[in-house]
């Protein structure tokens, strides 16, 4: 049986609601297996995005100073950080 949302009676998800969903749910499991710290707005830096994406360590740079900037990111401070969302839309084509 579903939960109900306290706040406003809705069903609470047991499941997630689509695919991006799912790979981003996995995405985060696999970066709790490598180590790969995941803020808490589901954001990975540069070098854990290239380990969850199975590049190189620089790759993403690279890809970036060549102006081929395949996966959307935003700068905190000097680091590079790269959501979740946008890397497993990366990894499945869309």
């Amino acid at each position: 049986m579903n939960e109900l949302c306290p706040c406003c009676g809705r069903p609470l998800p047991s499941e997630p609601s689509n695919d991006l969903e799912t790979e981003v749910a996995a995405l985060r499991d696999a970066a709790a297996q490598m180590g790969v710290v995941v803020t808490w707005d589901d954001f990975v830096n540069e070098p854990g995005a290239c380990r969850l994406a199975g590049y190189k360590r620089d790759t993403l740079r690279r890809q970036i100073e060549e102006s081929r900037d395949l996966i959307p990111h935003k700068r905190r401070g000097n680091r590079r950080m790269y959501s979740l969302t946008a890397l497993a839309r990366f990894l499945n084509g869309a």
